[in-house]
C-alpha cells in the first residue's frame, strides 16, 4: 500500500522531481534482480552495454536503454556519484507517454507522465 501511495505522489502536480539514487553494477542480464530495484539504474556489462530502470512515473513498467548502439537512438551514462543519462528518455506506448531527463540523480520531466 505505501509503495501505491508514493506511486500516486510522483504523478501529482505537487511532488518535486524524483530522484534516483542508486546504481548497481551486473554482468549479465541473467543478474537483473526481480523486481528491478526502485530509484536505481542497473548497468549491464562492462563497460555498461544496457541501462535497466524502473520508470519514475511510478507507472509499472521498465526501461531498457541501450547504451552500446552505434547508430540512433544512443545514451550516454555517467555514474560518477549521482547518474545521469544523455540524451532525454522518450517512453510512447498505448498506455501513454513518459519523457524525462535525468541530471545528478534527478528526474525533470518534459511531458507530465502518464496516469496509471
Amino acid at each position: 500500500m505505501t509503495t501505491g501511495l508514493i506511486d500516486r505522489w510522483r504523478r501529482s502536480r505537487f511532488s518535486r522531481s524524483p530522484r534516483l539514487n542508486g546504481v548497481l553494477h551486473v554482468a549479465t542480464r541473467s543478474e537483473i534482480p526481480d523486481p528491478l530495484p526502485r530509484r536505481s539504474v542497473v548497468l549491464v556489462g562492462s563497460p555498461p552495454k544496457w541501462a535497466i530502470l524502473n520508470c519514475p512515473c511510478g507507472g509499472d513498467h521498465d526501461i531498457d536503454l541501450n547504451l552500446g548502439n552505434p547508430g540512433a537512438p544512443r545514451w550516454s551514462i555517467q555514474d560518477d556519484k549521482r547518474v545521469s543519462i544523455r540524451p532525454s528518455v522518450d517512453v510512447q506506448d498505448p498506455a501513454g507517454r513518459c519523457h524525462f531527463w535525468l541530471r545528478d540523480g534527478r528526474v525533470r520531466w518534459v511531458h507530465r507522465p502518464r496516469k496509471a
